[in-house]
């Protein structure tokens, strides 16, 4: 397992994206965990700007196969990702977990899987388009 740094903000291209850009057909697994609500004015307003922000240039290049997990403090960007994705000419599988009732106990857990999202890259086709 690699972290690392990036600007969610930005390009792919962008400098600081450059290590992410240069390994990512090579991932399996992208786990974007509570980065992206605080950013949530600035990628809705790069995509419909330009169509950019970091998140269009990883499904473009992602490899097919790839899973991209989201967990975050609210689900009010879950319908923006999906879309990002299939404007970027991705097909994706899009999974969210329901829990079994009584599983998660404490109150504060119950909401839980309205917080996570998977999208996983088309595996059928050789580019994921």
């Amino acid at each position: 397992v690699e972290f690392g740094t990036c600007d969610v903000l930005g390009e792919l291209s962008a400098p600081v994206n450059a290590p992410l850009q240069a390994a990512a057909s090579n991932v399996d697994l992208f786990i974007f965990s509570y980065v992206l609500v605080e950013n949530a004015k600035g990628i809705h307003a790069k995509f419909v700007e330009n169509g950019g922000s970091l998140l269009p240039g990883l499904f473009r290049i992602a490899a097919p196969g790839a899973v991209f997990l989201f967990l975050d403090s609210s689900f009010r960007l879950w319908d923006l990702i999906v879309r990002m994705a299939l404007e970027c000419g991705v097909k994706v599988e899009e999974r969210r977990p329901r829990w079994v009732r009584g599983i998660l106990k404490h109150q504060r857990l119950s909401n839980l899987s309205n917080n996570l999202l998977v999208l996983i890259k088309n595996p059928h086709t050789a580019n994921g388009t």
